[in-house]
C-alpha cells in the first residue's frame, strides 16, 4: 500500500533538507569528507575558533587553519598540537563530531564512512593522537555534562537554517 508523500509530517525533512546542498567545485574537485559536504565539517569545528564552548576548546587562528587542512584538505603541514591539560576536552569534542556525522550519514551515499577513517584523518592532523588507537576517541566519563552541552550545540549548528 502506498502513501502519498504529503501526509507524513516533513519537519525532520525540512530541518535538515540544507544538509543535502551541492558540494562546492574548486579546481574541478568536489570537496567531501568521507562523503559529507566540507561545509559540515567547518560548521563543526568552527567552535574551535570562536570559543563558544569555552575556554577549553578555543584555539588560534593558525591553530585552526592547521587542524582544517591536515583534516580536511590533506595539505602536507604541521599537525596541531593538542594542549596537554586539555586534551580529555578535546577528545569528547572530536567524539561528539564523530557521533554527529554518524547519525547523519543516511543523507549521504558515501559507503566507507567509519570510525576508524575518521580517527585515522583526526590522529594525522592531531599530534597528541600519534600513538594512541581509535578507542581513545570516547566520551571522557568525567565531563558528562560537556559532552551533552557539546553534542547539542553541534547539532545546532547543522539544523540550523
Amino acid at each position: 500500500m502506498r502513501v502519498p508523500l504529503t501526509n507524513f509530517d516533513t519537519s525532520n525533512i525540512d530541518q535538515k533538507q540544507h544538509l543535502i546542498k551541492k558540494e562546492e567545485d574548486i579546481d574541478g574537485k568536489n570537496l567531501l569528507f568521507f562523503g559529507f559536504p566540507v561545509e559540515i565539517i567547518h560548521k563543526l569545528l568552527d567552535p574551535l575558533k570562536n570559543g563558544a564552548l569555552g575556554d577549553k576548546l578555543k584555539i588560534t587562528q593558525s591553530e585552526y587553519v592547521h587542524i582544517l587542512h591536515n583534516m580536511i584538505y590533506d595539505v602536507d603541514i604541521d599537525p596541531f598540537v593538542i594542549p596537554r591539560g586539555k586534551a580529555g576536552y578535546y577528545r569528547t569534542y572530536f567524539y561528539c563530531i564523530y557521533e554527529l556525522l554518524d547519525e547523519i550519514r543516511f543523507k549521504y551515499p558515501q559507503s566507507c564512512w567509519n570510525k576508524k577513517l575518521f580517527f585515522d584523518r583526526l590522529k594525522k592532523a592531531v599530534v597528541n593522537y600519534q600513538d594512541l588507537d581509535e578507542t581513545s576517541l570516547r566520551d571522557d566519563d568525567n565531563k558528562p555534562d560537556f559532552s551533552k552541552k557539546t553534542k547539542e550545540y553541534l547539532r545546532s549548528l547543522i539544523l540550523s537554517k
